[in-house]
This record gives C-alpha cells, structure tokens and sequence, in this order.
C-alpha cells in the first residue's frame, strides 16, 4: 500500500529504492540460496513482477505486503504496509534492504546510489533508516541509558563526538530534544532503557531512525506491542515523514492497519507477490483469500 507525498513535500522528485533479491536463510556468514527477482516501474507506482519468490527463513509461508510490491522502484514520497500472516520472507527482505542479510541476487538501491552488499552504516549514510522487528532484540541495548541509544549508530560522528572524544554537552542537549520532539516519557537520560515502557522505547528508536532526515525509512513491526497512545502517535509519525516527502515501507501483521494507512496494499504467500490493489479495491475478505494461497491476481 503506498500514499504518494503532495508536491510541495519539502523533498521532491523523491528517491527511489530498488528492492533486492533475498535467499533462503541468506544472511551475513550464511550461504544464500534460493531465487527472487523483484521488478517494477519507477512511475507507475503498482506494477511488479509474480516471478520473484523471496527464500523463507524460519518456515513460515505466507502473508501480505504493503507499499510497493516487495520489490521493484520506489518514489520518495509513499507511505506503505506490508501485512504478513507469520513471515514469507518479509523480515528478511527488510534487513537485506537496510544491509543486514547480502541477498542472493539483484540489487538494493536508493535513487541512483547502488547498496547492495555495503555495510548498514553505508547503507544508512545513504538515506535510509530502518525500524527493526525485534525492538530489544536489534533496536537497543536494553542495559545501556536512554542517551546512549540515542546516539547509538552516530556516537562516532558530529555533534556527538570530536577526536575521538564524546561531547557529553552536545550529546546532553542533542538527546533532550530528541526526547521532547517524540515524546519519550523517562525520568531522565540516565535511565536505563529496559526500564522503559514497549511504546516509549519504540518512540526513542523512531526518533533516533528519523533524526537524520532519512529518504527512504523501513520500519518492521512499528506499533507491535506498544499501548494505544503509542501506536496512535507512530501512525502519525509516519505519515508526516510521508507528507514530508520520505518513502516509507513498514511490514505490519495488523490488517486494520492496512487498511486504514495505505494507498496501495499487495499480498504475498509463499514469499511471492500474488496480487497488488489500491486500498479502495482491498476488503478483509479478499485480502485473507489471497493470503491463503487462493485467487492469485495479476
């Protein structure tokens, strides 16, 4: 499902991301098996190829995706679900999108900038944010403090560090903003971020993913777990980056959510795309058919 951005989106002409091919269990240290071949125009916002099968990791089969078929081009600008009944490959092409898992074949590129095989940080240096699924798992480090996840992949760089030593004053202030901007509720910086609540530790992964001003942001799972507020306040989020001009690709397993932020919602199964609507075509009945394998279209 994708909504395209007005034009007077402070980013125009938007980038366009060009999705790879994943392998089963293809990953960093793993062998890459398997076939995909993810293709698509750059203008018409809805056409993809049903020749690419993306290699399913832990044996789940089947699903949804939202906003542009799992592959092909991608127009800064959209804002996108993906809804998968238990996997089909969706994590694993959104980690080999965000450099995390070399796919087996094809490409990862964001306008006319290739990435495909760089490392994350290459990968994120040229535009691209990425919200991952498992927030405790890949998204922080629960023992570290609040601060510390905020400028976990930037620690390195400026405003935060100046041969080679921390700048706690511009980390300090740096961090209260960040804070204040995305509401994340905390005693202070110093806290620990285990202690925080599910919704305001993906709140402080959201705003340090879109501190940057990404062009392009996937996010997995981005409302899993969180309390209505939460949810509600990462729904807005992510359209503003929309209206903003950014594309924004999230893997969803909540249809309702489909259905109510996407422009343009295709179904996977057996991680393949099977079908490709505009959300106004899209009904629950529908949607469930293709999601078990019955009434492939397109």
């Amino acid at each position: 499902a994708v909504r395209d951005a007005p034009d007077h989106g402070r980013r125009r002409g938007g980038p366009d991301l060009h999705l790879p091919q994943v392998g089963r269990g293809a990953g960093p240290g793993r062998p890459h098996h398997g076939d995909a071949r993810w293709t698509g125009h750059r203008r018409d916002g809805a056409r993809a190829d049903q020749q690419g099968r993306v290699g399913r990791h832990d044996g789940r089969t089947d699903g949804a995706v939202g906003p542009r078929p799992a592959g092909g081009r991608r127009r800064r600008g959209p804002l996108g679900r993906r809804r998968p009944a238990g996997g089909g490959g969706q994590r694993e092409l959104a980690e080999a999108i965000a450099g995390l898992r070399a796919p087996s074949a094809g490409t990862v590129s964001i306008d006319d900038a290739d990435v495909t095989g760089l490392h994350p940080s290459r990968v994120r240096a040229a535009g691209l944010a990425y919200v991952p699924e498992e927030r405790m798992r890949d998204g922080v480090v629960g023992e570290f403090t609040v601060a510390e996840n905020l400028i976990l992949v930037d620690h390195d760089r400026e405003p935060y560090c100046r041969r080679g030593l921390l700048r706690l004053g511009a980390i300090a202030e740096a961090c209260r903003d960040l804070v204040a901007r995305f509401t994340v509720k905390t005693p202070s910086l110093e806290t620990t971020t285990a202690n925080l609540s599910g919704g305001n530790i993906q709140k402080l992964i959201l705003a340090r993913e879109l501190a940057g001003g990404p062009r392009v942001l996937v996010a997995a799972q981005p409302t899993r777990g969180v309390d209505i507020g939460a949810a509600e306040y990462i729904h807005r989020r992510l359209i503003d980056e929309r209206s903003a001009g950014t594309a924004v690709l999230v893997v969803s397993e909540d249809l309702d959510e489909v259905l109510a932020l996407s422009d343009r919602v295709a179904v996977m199964f057996e991680g393949r795309i099977v079908a490709v609507m505009d959300v106004a075509d899209a009904t629950v009945e529908r949607l469930g058919l293709l999601m078990a394998g019955s009434g492939s279209e397109g």
